[in-house]
């Protein structure tokens, strides 16, 4: 029923970032300290992480709301619409890429410092973040889910503007670190968030 699968979804949802923050810490340790995360080290990109930490919370709660008073009431009981599977589809694709490019990055999956090596196996081959892409297919498929394609498409906006940031800072880092090879990735892998088609 449209009830039970928005049920399990908002639990899927919850558990996605609780136990994929809690996986990686009892896996592989503690993340690299604040001091050496790139992202710290301005008052432009402190603002800017603040202002999507604000913006996520702010945006899904319009979506909830307006689900609960409008759509809720006006919908028949265990009707499935095409924003039920659509959201569902986007909501199960963003766990599965985000289990797939963490398992690649595995101890590089950190805050905004140089890995050990340069990952560029699984979906790395494809796009250079995909676990930013998991993101953003997870929060606009919830909004799908709660019949709100204004608030995913608001969304993917807040994210294509914060993620472009934050991948400006990474691309620095790692160019720095690995120089050529990075390169040479960037130039293989020139998407950032979604795979070319050739």
């Amino acid at each position: 029923c449209e009830m039970c699968i928005r049920d399990r979804l908002w639990a899927a949802y919850v558990a996605f970032f609780g136990v994929g923050s809690v996986g990686r810490v009892l896996r592989h340790g503690a993340l690299a300290a604040r001091k050496r995360d790139a992202q710290g080290r301005s008052a432009a990109t402190t603002a800017a992480w603040a202002a999507f930490v604000l913006a996520l919370p702010l945006v899904h709660w319009y979506a909830v709301r307006r689900y609960v008073l409008a759509v809720a009431h006006a919908s028949p009981r265990g009707a499935l619409s095409l924003y039920d599977v659509a959201g569902a589809a986007l909501v199960l694709g963003g766990i599965a890429l985000n289990a797939w490019a963490a398992r690649h990055l595995g101890v590089a999956y950190d805050r905004v410092v140089a890995p050990a090596a340069l990952v560029t196996s699984g979906p790395y081959a494809w796009v250079q973040h995909p676990i930013y892409t998991s993101y953003m297919l997870l929060f606009a498929g919830f909004c799908m889910a709660l019949r709100s394609a204004p608030c995913a498409v608001l969304l993917l906006l807040v994210c294509a503007a914060y993620y472009g940031l934050r991948t400006q800072l990474e691309a620095g880092v790692l160019s720095k670190a690995f120089r050529e090879k990075y390169a040479a990735y960037v130039q293989r892998t020139p998407w950032r968030f979604v795979p070319r088609i050739a």
